[in-house]
């Protein structure tokens, strides 16, 4: 997997405009991710895993690629934020998604997906943007009952205006 990065580019696409960053393309392994300035998005990771009481993992840089409409078509954008995971979570995500709405956050639906073992729900709030994306881990069972357990994964970034 590669990642692009440096300016900014449209790009034209079955229809589709698709919004990337891109001079060179630089191996997963050795690229270098721009943490962002803001830190309204780290606050905001901590809260929620203060508040929901999951144990996830260490927060780290990632990129966050988020769907918009714009004149009609879907594009993309990817960000640099930031993400945490928990595998094998007893809860589910509901737990995460009721937290976005109980602190304003709307439901963006051109960044929802849903299938048999994986999903992912976006949320928004003014300049703020976070997927949760869980999905059932059959390697991972709860230790009485035998059912498999989830892994959940959030990422969040800022939206540059």
């Amino acid at each position: 997997m590669y990642t692009k990065t440096l300016f900014i580019g449209a790009i034209l696409f079955l229809g589709s405009v698709f919004f990337v960053g891109c001079t060179e393309y630089i191996p997963e392994d050795q690229r270098l991710l721009v943490v962002p300035d803001v830190i309204e998005s780290i606050d905001l990771m901590k809260d929620i895993q203060e508040s929901t009481q999951i144990a996830f993992s260490k927060i780290e840089p990632d990129a966050l690629i988020w769907n918009f409409l714009k004149e009609e078509k879907i594009g993309s954008v990817g960000l640099d934020g930031y993400m945490y995971k928990v595998r094998g979570a007893e809860v589910n995500a509901e737990n995460i998604n009721s937290y976005f709405e109980e602190k304003g956050f709307e439901l963006d639906v051109y960044n929802v997906a849903d299938g048999v073992y994986i999903g992912q729900v976006g949320f928004k709030r003014e300049g703020l943007v976070c997927t949760v994306v869980s999905g059932i881990n059959p390697e991972v069972k709860d230790s009485v009952t035998g059912a498999m357990l989830s892994d959940i994964t959030v990422r969040c970034a800022e939206l540059k205006k």
